[in-house]
């Protein structure tokens, strides 16, 4: 009976270790386990730039520097490719105008207190049309109810403008088609009757289809603009 309480005593005490040292190991397992996830939410990056992933000649693209915090000092450049800041500069978003040369893609950086970022985009050839319609703008100071109503056009090397389409809407909901012309600065016009009185003659609404092309290809591109009752002067 001794002998067998002598040979249990070790035995015991074997497995009280071998707990012992199991419940010392998870412990320290967990511990590694907590640092690495610590590390991991430490190590992410807390700014993005949203932006698309590719874009066609001449064309405005439009980045977004998004960050969890207010970052007073943003700062955008081009890294490489043909690529103009147009507007945004300091600000979260930021519109980059795409060159004529821009063949091999290229990249924007952003910079702030916390990120310093950069995001490529690529040429996309199917996208390509020749002509961008940068603005649609009125003139109503020429006289006897006349109004003015024109185009500002960028075209590419190779490109030619061959017919545009006004559509104009007025207050009434009337709505008429007018073909353009170029006038002496090239741009699509159209210059129509629109007298102040009645109120609903006015004009609230242009939409214009301009249609381009070069050797081989042909495209169109349109724009519209919301007018406050435009109306010509009397005089």
């Amino acid at each position: 009976m001794i002998m067998k309480k002598i040979l249990e005593f070790p035995l015991t005490l074997l497995i009280f270790i071998t707990l012992l040292s199991s419940c010392s190991n998870d412990q320290q397992e967990l511990e590694v386990l907590d640092s690495l996830n610590a590390k991991a939410s430490t190590a992410k990056d807390p700014c993005l730039i949203d932006g698309p992933e590719c874009g066609g000649l001449n064309q405005l693209v439009t980045f977004t520097y998004d960050n969890p915090t207010n970052n007073p000092s943003i700062t955008w450049s081009v890294v490489s490719g043909n690529l103009t800041l147009v507007s945004g500069q300091g600000t979260t978003a930021a519109t980059f105008r795409i060159g004529t040369s821009f063949r091999g893609g290229g990249s924007v950086n952003v910079t702030s207190g916390i990120c310093n970022l950069t995001r490529d985009i690529l040429y996309c050839p199917s996208n390509d049309c020749g002509i961008t319609l940068n603005s649609l703008n009125e003139v109503n100071a020429l006289g006897s109810n006349e109004v003015a109503f024109y185009v500002v056009p960028s075209l590419e090397s190779g490109w030619s403008i061959d017919n545009s389409t006004f559509t104009v809407t007025r207050d009434s909901g009337i709505i008429s088609n007018h073909s353009g012309y170029l006038n002496s600065n090239g741009h699509p016009q159209i210059i129509i009757n629109v007298p102040c009185s009645p109120q609903s003659g006015r004009i609230d609404k242009v939409s214009v289809v301009v249609n381009a092309s070069s050797s081989s290809q042909n495209c169109s591109k349109s724009i519209e603009k919301d007018f406050m009752s435009v109306c010509g002067t009397g005089f």
